[in-house]
């Protein structure tokens, strides 16, 4: 059974490691089990540490007992693959939405690293290796378990009509009452509603869903202007499960 000696009695960190698939799976699962608790349950007191005023820079450890620790660089275990530092830093720069995003997309990366650093301490020939990544791979990213975590229960989604094969536009975010159609379209009649909401107009921001291609109103999908603005892509609440 892996361990983690507490820090404080300065006794050193890990005192034991994964050697088998099923044993740097079980590592990885309950790793991020502690993330996903810190990033929801456990939210307010992960803020509250990494505060932006200490000079450290801190990370965030999953542990392989189901929790988590927020870490000084200079304290980070040497052996392993340390996460991302300074994000008490990124506080000043965030909001605490963008925050959090953030910490959890680190998070994944990081508990992918500490696979691939076990696979390769121990030598697993190649269909172990494919094995272990096939398993660790089935776990929904971090940080869509958290958003989800975040949705109120019983939360009542209204299911969209079939996608339309065309685009409306290719502007990722419209300011218009509702999104339009390209003029060498051919059904101009037709007004898109937005799925989550079942409204046709208002005066709120659209934004565009690349994968379905369906346009949603930003207030229905929990996006400000600004976020929608800052956004690369988009991937709505339907695709996204």
């Amino acid at each position: 059974m892996n361990a983690w000696v507490d820090m404080e009695s300065g006794s050193g960190w890990y005192s034991g490691m994964p050697n088998t698939v099923d044993e740097i799976y079980e590592d990885f699962k309950r790793r991020r089990e502690g993330i996903i608790k810190a990033l929801t349950v456990d939210f307010e007191e992960l803020y509250q540490q990494c505060d932006p005023e200490d000079e450290s820079f801190m990370g965030l450890y999953g542990l392989p007992d189901e929790s988590w620790k927020v870490v000084p660089e200079e304290e980070g275990f040497p052996m392993l693959p340390n996460p991302v530092w300074g994000i008490n830093n990124k506080r000043l720069v965030m909001s605490e939405k963008k925050w959090k995003h953030s910490v959890a997309e680190d998070s994944h990366i990081w508990l992918h690293a500490i696979a691939l650093f076990h696979c390769a301490r121990v030598g697993l020939d190649e269909k172990d290796k494919g094995l272990l990544l096939s398993m660790v791979g089935s776990f929904q990213a971090v940080e869509k378990a958290v958003k989800e975590a975040a949705e109120p229960a019983g939360k009542q989604i209204i299911i969209r009509q079939p996608r339309r094969k065309k685009r409306f536009s290719n502007a990722l975010v419209m300011d218009r009452a509702s999104p339009y159609q390209s003029e060498d379209e051919s059904d101009q009649g037709y007004q898109p509603h937005c799925p989550i909401c079942g409204e046709k107009d208002g005066n709120e921001k659209w934004i565009l869903c690349d994968i379905c291609e369906e346009w949603l109103h930003c207030k229905s999908v929990n996006i400000s202007s600004q976020e929608a603005e800052d956004m690369v892509e988009y991937t709505c609440p339907f695709c996204s499960t």
